[in-house]
């Protein structure tokens, strides 16, 4: 009977013998001298971290602090390792060092979530290369090596290609005219919301920049997916310019990310006296949408027709 009783009760089939519970503790707070061990260990595994690369095909940062970045990029150089196809970012893309800047990578890789999503390093974000966050881009698959189409980008970014300014009418004709009333040899006008990663790499070199009037923007019907003017940038840069006296610096929009220095502007048509339009220039990437690319960043583009400029300043 006492057998039968203990299964039942273990069992709560026996009405008379209720289950056993227990009321659980409230969670207690560590001691402060345990939470600082704590933290200390998280350093020391941060400092004691994984990083290798293999060949000049990857290169992964583990979780290294700044100082361990520091000396890996230093051991990187000795071995003239500077130049990678894909990057895995130091801690998700949290932990920045400078020293990262001279070292290249076609891809950076960001494995990120929401909650460290906040602390992720713009100096990722504006490498030169593709930069890929999991958090905004989803799964992604990276293929082992730089495709045909990738080369032949990669060429084109030594070439020096053109480039294609997404804007509005009304604007460009005022800084003009500003810009005429100055009495300054030099322009410089910003572009909004982020840095754009197709810009050409070092060494810089001037290249010709078309303004795009977007359909959407555009109050102009006629100038609408119309390219009516193109820029000579000479310089780029993220404080406008603003310690140069020959320098007309257009007013701040609050959202500056990059800043173009100009020397040359020009209003200009077709052999046929038309305006240029989209389908006068393609994508030096063939795998990119044209329009996509267009539509909200500075896209690399070759022009396939022929320019006579109608007016130019200086």
């Amino acid at each position: 009977m006492e057998g039968s009783e203990l299964f039942e009760r273990e069992n709560g089939e026996n009405p008379s013998h209720p289950p056993d519970f227990r009321v659980p503790e409230p969670r207690r707070r560590l001691p402060e001298v345990v939470r600082e061990a704590n933290d200390s260990l998280r350093e020391a595994a941060n400092r004691l971290g994984l990083a290798f690369h293999e060949d000049n095909r990857f290169l992964f940062w583990g979780d290294l602090e700044k100082q361990e970045i520091e000396e890996v990029v230093k051991e990187l150089t000795i071995k003239e390792r500077k130049s990678f196809f894909l990057m895995i970012a130091p801690h998700h893309g949290t932990h920045w060092q400078e020293g990262l800047r001279s070292i290249n990578s076609w891809y950076t890789l960001s494995s990120i979530g929401e909650r460290l999503m906040p602390n992720l390093q713009a100096e990722f974000v504006s490498r030169p290369g593709r930069t890929l966050v999991t958090y905004r881009d989803g799964d992604i698959v990276i293929s082992p090596w730089p495709s045909l189409a990738e080369r032949e980008f990669r060429v084109w970014k030594q070439i020096v290609p053109d480039y294609l300014y997404p804007t509005r009418d009304g604007w460009i004709e005022d800084m003009i005219s500003e810009w005429r009333n100055s009495g300054k040899g030099l322009l410089s006008f910003s572009f909004l919301k982020f840095y754009p990663t197709t810009l050409p790499e070092e060494p810089f070199e001037p290249f010709w920049m078309f303004l795009y009037f977007s359909k959407n923007k555009t109050y102009s019907a006629e100038l609408r997916k119309k390219i009516p003017f193109r820029v000579r940038v000479i310089e780029i840069g993220a404080d406008g310019f603003r310690n140069r006296t020959d320098v007309f610096q257009t007013p701040l929009a609050g959202e500056d990310k990059i800043w173009f220095l100009c020397d040359c502007i020009q209003e200009i048509r077709n052999h046929q006296g038309e305006y240029l339009t989209e389908e006068n220039f393609s994508h030096c990437d063939r795998r990119k949408n044209f329009l996509c690319a267009i539509r909200n960043s500075v896209a690399p583009v070759r022009c396939n027709a022929e320019i006579h400029p109608t007016y130019s300043y200086p």
